[in-house]
């Protein structure tokens, strides 16, 4: 890990194809469609503020995957069926 800011800026890509799974997970979870969960995850990955984050080593992108996982385990724990 001799680059620090290209380690960041890794990390933050990891992250950030994570929170897209995430809410492609939410939405399919909520609509039961793999299409829409493919377009909320598809806008998600476009979205400019999205691809602005990842290119800084700012705590945007931590703090979305985290939300976007805890809404997800929300909705998985919340109902009478599992995920």
């Amino acid at each position: 890990f001799g680059n620090r800011d290209l380690t960041m800026i890794i990390f933050n890509i990891v992250v950030s194809v994570l929170a897209c799974l995430f809410v492609y997970f939410i939405c399919f979870k909520i609509t039961a469609s793999k299409k829409m969960g493919l377009l909320a995850m598809g806008i998600m990955a476009v979205y400019p503020n999205n691809i602005n984050y990842v290119r800084n080593t700012l705590s945007e992108t931590p703090t979305m995957f985290f939300l976007t996982a805890s809404v997800f385990f929300l909705l998985c724990f919340s109902g009478p069926d599992s995920c």
